[in-house]
């Protein structure tokens, strides 16, 4: 309607004139009597759009218009937004032409909720009814010559969003993330538990935000969220949570890439059909239901003969059980030449596996590990210097958690021509080593009555005295139980601590030998020959998770290590009592256990080398970062006590030999050995360097020096 219309026009003011402040022309000091303010907010709303009345308003009721620079309009959801101010025409801005026409159909001076504003007559409805329709499509307006276009709305759906509150969580979100990542830069287990609720109540607010305080039109915000929904979809459709890395942060791959498993399943298959063909190994299943307490479901497959004259006897160059001799971590044979620069490891063979954590028993010309393939935990021999399989014993059970993965956590433990091995559903067998045939069989969860633990048994068996010892954990007295090596009668059951995920292990204390198990709750000191608790030492963190080796350290002192916040401590004996000497807070060993060199530790403190004065638990250094991954001191230096060589098995795959001192560490040599995650704990026996994780495993041959042979030398190891 033309402006100054002597009747009431669409706007509901006698000269058709819009009354709101944003709309009107003319100077700023214009003034338009007659339309009281409170009619005219209340029209705004009854409208449900136009403009809101400008700040100033008369004494006597009259609103004083202005002509902001930007206009402050109310939509129509009832919310406030911010838009640059248009004309239409002479008369009225365009905040004004999403106004509806009036609902009140009927006409005559009948007021607005009865305030005495007229209402539209039906013929101002029609002729409004167009242009209101136009405006809220976005449509160019031609009104006398001009022209307005559809980028100004665009303009103004980008003000109309409320901003400020999705800053406001964001910087929140970022301050406590880079606050986390700066108060725990040498803890990444720490970093990432903190880190993952802050990241995901970020997201979680940023919807809540863009749902419900946005501010923009309800039909943008569900087109978001149907954004949000479909990049899940497709992000779920496309990739798959493949594992966690040691610091929890998940590894993700494309779902179209086979797994390990698939890989491994197809390489059985073809390893199967090759010895189906094979006339000198036929694979032979043997009953093991004969046996005494044998698992229903286990067989014994026997491939090519390949047998061992030594697998009765090991010598000091073999490694027996878990982490070698005495489960120290040291390579003991002098004749390995260490210089890789000049002679540097060459691979003999390499394949895939199953899956599993379970490191290498050598003895002799055969090495066996634990796998798990498909349904079944699998025992595995094969012959060191080709990779081929010798015999496999399968229990038909299957091990699964989303953090570690499938498969076998524990190490077989090599005694007298018998190899004991631990699943990680608690199933102990005892295997003659070397044609695999099953001798006895237990579960030791069963017998103690205990409850399997989140990340499932992960103690390699330890053998003393005739004994097969091991920690299933709490079980009414039977948290510790040792075995009749030959039958598998239990010999002593003792104790009721929550068990953890290290090895039983032999320590000289108090000037014997006793039996140390570090579980759930701390170091727990037993006599080996009846199971008696000699002493206990509190050491635990909040999921009960130790997973290092203690270390024995000289003067009757045990160094014990954990993450999760915790650290390392040395405890030692005093009027009878274990107590503690001294703590580190900065030494957190996961599941990295430590060597021990002279005075100094070295291990793998949350990632980083770390080298630990034993005397009074100071640090001397910490650098260099191998993930969470394994270590072997491999020499001793001659000149300085202190000093050795280690073999570093990162996390990563790699193989690095580092020198160490007590000033600092050198990176000698590094080897691109395994191709993905590798917790497994490297073994160097004789001349060989066997390493595995749960993809494949690699046996490469070094270099070792030769040696006179003397009357008692048998060994036949030459150099290469």
């Amino acid at each position: 309607m033309p402006a100054g219309s002597p009747s009431f026009g669409r706007f509901g003011t006698a000269d058709g004139v819009c009354r709101f402040a944003a709309c009107a022309g003319g100077s700023t000091d214009r003034r338009t009597p007659g339309v009281p303010a409170d009619r005219t907010d209340r029209t705004a709303e009854r409208l449900g759009g136009g403009c809101a009345p400008s700040r100033g308003v008369e004494p006597s009721g009259t609103v004083a218009l202005e002509r902001p620079e930007r206009s402050r309009h109310l939509g129509r959801t009832g919310r406030i937004w911010y838009g640059p101010p248009r004309r239409i025409g002479n008369d009225c801005m365009a905040c004004c032409r999403s106004v509806p026409p009036l609902p009140d159909a009927r006409s005559g001076s009948e007021s607005i909720s009865g305030k005495g504003l007229p209402a539209m007559t039906e013929k101002e409805r029609l002729d409004a009814q167009p242009d209101a329709v136009e405006s809220a499509r976005g449509g160019a307006m031609q009104v006398g010559g001009g022209s307005q276009h559809g980028d100004s709305t665009a303009t103004e759906a980008v003000f109309s969003v409320r901003w400020w509150p999705a800053v406001v969580i964001l910087a929140a979100g970022a301050g406590a993330e880079a606050f986390v990542w700066l108060r725990f830069a040498d803890d990444g287990t720490q970093r990432i538990f903190l880190s993952m609720p802050i990241v995901s109540g970020t997201l979680f607010l940023l919807l809540l935000w863009w749902l419900f305080a946005s501010g923009t039109a309800w039909r943008l915000r569900l087109k978001g969220l149907l954004v949000v929904l479909c990049v899940a979809a497709v992000g779920r459709w496309a990739v798959r949570i493949d594992g966690f890395e040691g610091d929890m942060t998940p590894r993700i791959r494309f779902r179209w890439q086979p797994s390990p498993e698939q890989v491994a399943a197809r390489y059985l298959e073809r390893l199967e059909q090759e010895d189906a063909r094979d006339p000198s190994g036929t694979p032979q299943q043997t009953a093991a239901a004969g046996a005494a307490g044998a698992v229903a479901g286990g067989d014994v497959r026997t491939g090519r003969a390949v047998t061992s004259p030594r697998a009765g006897t090991v010598r000091p160059v073999d490694w027996p059980e878990f982490r070698g001799a005495g489960r120290a971590g040291e390579v003991h044979n002098p004749r390995i030449d260490w210089d890789w620069k000049t002679r540097p490891p060459r691979e003999r063979w390499r394949h895939p596996v199953g899956l599993g954590w379970s490191s290498f028993a050598v003895v002799g010309d055969l090495c066996w590990t634990l796998e798990q393939r498909d349904a079944y935990e699998a025992v595995v021999c094969y012959d060191i210097a080709t990779g081929r399989q010798v015999w496999v014993h399968r229990d038909r059970t299957r091990f699964d958690e989303p953090l570690g993965g499938p498969g076998p956590r524990s190490t077989p433990t090599f005694h007298e021509g018998v190899l004991y091995s631990l699943g990680a559903t608690g199933i102990l067998n005892a295997l003659e080593a070397d044609s695999g045939r099953l001798l006895w069989s237990r579960n030791i969860l069963d017998d103690a009555g205990a409850k399997n633990l989140p990340w499932g048994m992960a103690g390699s068996p330890l053998v003393v005295d005739g004994m097969v010892i091991v920690n299933p954990g709490r079980g009414g007295g039977k948290a510790v139980i040792a075995y009749e090596a030959r039958t598998g009668e239990i010999v002593w059951a003792a104790g009721d601590r929550a068990a953890a995920y290290c090895s039983p292990q032999l320590g000289r204390l108090g000037g014997q030998q006793r039996l140390l198990v570090f579980g759930g709750e701390g170091l727990q000191v037993h006599d080996p020959s009846s199971g008696r608790e000699l002493w206990f030492f509190p050491w635990t963190n909040d999921p009960k998770i130790n997973a290092a080796q203690p270390v024995v350290l000289p003067g009757d002192r045990i160094f014990v290590s954990c993450s999760y916040g915790v650290g390392g401590g040395c405890a030692g004996l005093k009027d009878g009592r274990l107590v503690e000497l001294w703590r580190t807070p900065g030494v957190k060993l996961k599941f990295n256990s430590a060597v021990l060199c002279g005075d100094v530790l070295y291990g793998l403190s949350e990632r980083i080398l770390t080298a630990l004065d034993t005397r009074d638990g100071r640090i001397l250094w910490k650098r260099g970062r191998y993930g969470y991954g394994q270590m072997l001191l491999v020499q001793r230096s001659e000149d300085q006590p202190d000093a050795g060589l280690l073999l570093i098995q990162a996390e990563s795959g790699a193989v690095l030999l580092v020198d160490v001192t007590r000033d600092g560490p050198s990176v000698r040599y590094e080897l691109a050995a395994l191709n993905d995650k590798t917790w497994n704990h490297p073994v160097v026996a004789d001349r060989w360097l066997l390493l595995r994780n749960g993809v494949e495993a690699a046996c490469y041959e070094l270099t070792v020096r030769p040696e006179p042979a003397g009357p008692g030398d048998s060994d036949g190891a030459t150099g290469r």
